[in-house]
């Protein structure tokens, strides 16, 4: 779920943040839609990891918001590193901090829709077989 759902949603949410409807041409969007997306990934298999973990021991109600600041966090380590890797410099507060919020909405839905919201089958306390 994460894997998937997580760059394709930071593709689109980077296009519509950062779109301007009388431009004439997309220019350097779509760069950025990609860059997001990419970062987004690596994000992902950071939290995705850890938010199985989580649903070992925990409600939903603690899990989420534990895996949005998992999210968050990974987020803003990735931005910050893919940044002072690509240009030696820290990106600007704007720019890490919508990263970092978009990341942390994304990775909080992806940890809701990857929940089972009481499919599971019941275990059974009787005897086996009857």
């Amino acid at each position: 779920m994460f894997l998937l759902l997580a760059p394709a949603s930071m593709f689109f949410i980077a296009w519509f943040m950062h779109a301007d409807p009388n431009a004439k041409s997309p220019g350097f969007l779509p760069f950025v839609a990609m860059v997001w997306s990419f970062l987004s990934l690596s994000a992902s298999a950071i939290t995705g990891p850890v938010d199985g973990y989580l649903a070992r021991s925990l409600p939903i109600v603690l899990r989420a918001p534990l895996t949005t600041i998992v999210g968050a966090m990974a987020g803003a380590t990735v931005g910050c590193g893919f940044a002072f890797i690509a240009f030696r410099l820290l990106p600007p507060p704007s720019v890490l901090i919508s990263f970092t919020v978009s990341c942390a909405v994304v990775m909080g839905g992806c940890s809701l829709l990857s929940h089972d919201h009481g499919r599971q089958r019941p275990t059974s306390t009787g005897p086996a077989g009857l």
